[in-house]
């Protein structure tokens, strides 16, 4: 498929593009990672993010409550929901619904559009 589309096949716990983005999408690769490689990609990230980070990872939570564990992948790392966000929060501030926004970007919100400041 990189091929196909022209797109880089990278291990992002270890490589960090030169180049910002507006918008960078991490869906589903970020789990499957153990700790230390899964919190260096998420730095590696937000040092290639300069606005708005879509991120998705299923949770401990997640695959306790809500996955149907029989049509659901779950050979991940089972982290809590606040593992992310701690190390998310470094960077972003949460949009909603898997959205993050860099906290130095130029862009200012509506208070309803993000959610209540902890």
């Amino acid at each position: 498929v990189c091929q196909k589309y022209g797109h880089l096949q990278k291990d992002i716990s270890k490589w960090r593009g030169r180049r910002k983005f507006d918008r960078v999408v991490c869906q589903g690769v970020v789990p499957y990672l153990d700790d230390e490689s899964a919190e260096s990609a998420l730095e590696n990230l937000a040092a290639m993010s300069r606005g708005f980070f879509y991120f998705e990872a299923i949770t401990k939570r997640d695959l306790d409550e809500v996955c149907d564990t029989s049509k659901t992948d779950t050979r991940v790392h089972r982290r809590t929901g606040d593992w992310y966000r701690k190390r998310l929060y470094r960077h972003f501030r949460e949009i909603g619904a898997g959205l993050y926004y860099r906290k130095d970007g130029p862009l200012e919100f509506f208070e309803l559009e993000v959610p209540k400041s902890r």
